[in-house]
């Protein structure tokens, strides 16, 4: 995943390279949702391991709330940019 993040960083502009920056882009994105999925599997699984054995539903449920509570964030954070003036975004 890092590696992936990393090397986005890196691409070319089309500019500079063109049609085969936006497909690196795509080939880097789609190596970062096949971390993303292996991370979180094995995320689920140290949970539900390490957790008490009474809790462990309780533990390994809060792994998804990552997820949602990731989605309730990044929107909050659109609406209060559509609340600015442009003026004020592009500052």
């Amino acid at each position: 995943m890092g590696i992936a993040t990393f090397a986005t960083g890196l691409l070319p502009t089309y500019a500079q390279a063109g049609v085969w920056s936006p497909l690196a882009l795509v080939v880097l994105r789609l190596l970062q949702g096949v971390a993303s999925g292996g991370e979180w599997g094995g995320g689920v699984l140290m949970i539900s391991k390490s957790a008490p054995p009474e809790k462990r539903g309780y533990y390994a449920a809060r792994s998804q709330l990552g997820v949602g509570g990731g989605f309730v964030l990044t929107s909050g954070d659109f609406l209060a940019a559509q609340a600015l003036t442009h003026d004020a975004f592009i500052s």
